[in-house]
């Protein structure tokens, strides 16, 4: 619901007026066949959550994201809408070690899981890695959770004994990753072929779904795949692929899917007077 709610913010409400009535929200998300009682449910957890705030305008209440749900929605279109995989790499591994004592063991769960989310590999406990200059968002990360006295920050060289790949793999899955890319493809290329040989027989309410639903797929990697340099990654790396056939449907789905969500926008207009 959460990914759905950000793919339709970013997606369509940020390029309109950036806010939304919940009869509109629920007429949007019920394409995805979620109820009224969990669209309603979900905004109100995200509004404690303080990821989206309630306004008063011409006697309606509209919903927009706060500035941290923005910030959190723009990082993840940016990854979701980045050019290619293929990155060029300094050598020099950026390396984060922390010791968190069990008292802040919340904390310590948090910074995992936002240093998890930046790309960084864990290798041992306490001990992660990145090919990439990340100390600027690891920095405020820190200062943001107060714990500056338990986490250490270096710049390295790998000199063996072993190969690099080997630390890769214990820093990251990146064959359970293209597995997922491989399933990836395997669903979403028939409904592309499906979607170009009868678009003339989808109406525009079902083209918005399958856009909203391809985002809310693919989205998913933002969470998994580190966006390794081209040099790090396997030679069967199904990565590009599975981001040339998101674009190129994404592409062709966009006519019909702006078509259904200014239809359910113009309806709200004509409803309250609006020009």
């Amino acid at each position: 619901m959460r990914s759905a709610f950000f793919t339709i913010f970013g997606d369509f409400i940020r390029k309109d007026d950036g806010m939304i009535t919940m009869a509109e929200l629920t007429r949007l998300l019920e394409t995805l066949h979620f109820t009224e009682e969990a669209i309603k449910a979900a905004v109100f957890r995200m509004r404690h959550q303080k990821i989206v705030i309630s306004k008063k305008k011409d006697g309606k209440m509209y919903y927009l994201l706060t500035e941290e749900g923005i910030e959190k929605m723009d990082e993840g279109l940016r990854r979701t809408f980045r050019e290619s995989d293929v990155v060029e790499w300094d050598g020099w591994w950026r390396v984060l070690i922390y010791s968190v004592p069990e008292k802040k063991r919340q904390l310590r769960d948090q910074l995992r899981k936002e240093i998890t989310w930046l790309g960084f590999g864990q290798v041992m406990p306490g001990t992660w890695i990145s090919p990439y200059n990340l100390f600027e968002p690891v920095r405020r990360l820190i200062k943001q959770h107060k714990l500056e006295s338990y986490v250490q920050m270096f710049e390295s060289k790998h000199v063996g004994p072993g190969p690099y790949q080997t630390l890769v793999s214990q820093a990251w899955d990146l064959d359970g990753i293209n597995q997922q890319y491989r399933g990836f493809i395997e669903e979403f290329e028939p409904r592309y072929q499906a979607y170009c040989a009868e678009h003339d027989k989808w109406d525009a309410c079902k083209t918005f779904a399958e856009r909203v639903m391809l985002v809310h797929e693919y989205r998913k990697f933002l969470h998994i795949d580190p966006q390794l340099p081209l040099e790090l990654l396997p030679m069967n790396w199904l990565g590009e692929d599975a981001r040339h056939l998101f674009r190129k449907m994404y592409q062709a789905l966009t006519p019909g899917a702006m078509q259904f969500y200014k239809q359910v926008r113009n309806d709200r207009m004509a409803a309250s007077g609006e020009r």
